[in-house]
């Protein structure tokens, strides 16, 4: 079954002063009904089951996240006790995902980004833990820059690679 771990952490720096470090941009509405958590949990619902939606944040801002997310189950809110970025996160949530489901296929998704292509992003998602179930692998989805930016990660695709989902993009 497919899991959804949600990395909800950081502290809103690069949208100052709209976004500050006790309310960063994930919890932000930006179009007037919902925050970008509470939209990337709409488009992941459709899919997968709350029960099998899981969030990981720091636990600053633990009241904020249960004030946006009412009916996601409490022991689906992940809070870290001191915040050790992405890394950390993921352990932290595969730990507890695997206790509760030895098989489960997870997906990783940061929601402080506006996710517009919401069929599309489902579709990879699906294509992805398809793909990692069969080879029991990990795999790692991108999108290509369209400009240099030090504040983002890079991936290298190698020629040789061993597999390479086609055609996924918009």
């Amino acid at each position: 079954m497919i899991h959804a771990v949600i990395l909800a952490g950081g502290w809103g720096r690069r949208l100052w002063p709209k976004s500050r470090q006790n309310y960063p941009k994930q919890l932000l509405c930006f179009n007037k009904k919902h925050s970008l958590l509470q939209n990337l949990i709409y488009i992941l619902n459709s899919q997968i089951p709350k029960e099998r939606i899981w969030v990981v944040s720091s636990q600053e801002h633990a009241k904020a996240l249960r004030q946006q997310l009412p009916s996601l189950p409490k022991r689906n809110l992940l809070f870290e006790p001191l915040a050790k970025n992405t890394a950390a996160a993921v352990g932290l949530a595969s730990v507890i995902i695997r206790r509760i489901d030895p098989e489960a296929v997870t997906v990783v998704l940061s929601c402080d980004q506006m996710y517009s292509q919401k069929r599309r992003l489902l579709q990879v998602i699906k294509a992805a833990a398809k793909l990692a179930q069969e080879r029991d692998a990990l795999v790692v989805v991108g999108i290509r820059p369209d400009r240099p930016a030090v504040e983002y990660g890079y991936l290298k695709i190698i020629k040789n690679a061993k597999c390479k989902i086609n055609n996924l993009h918009p």
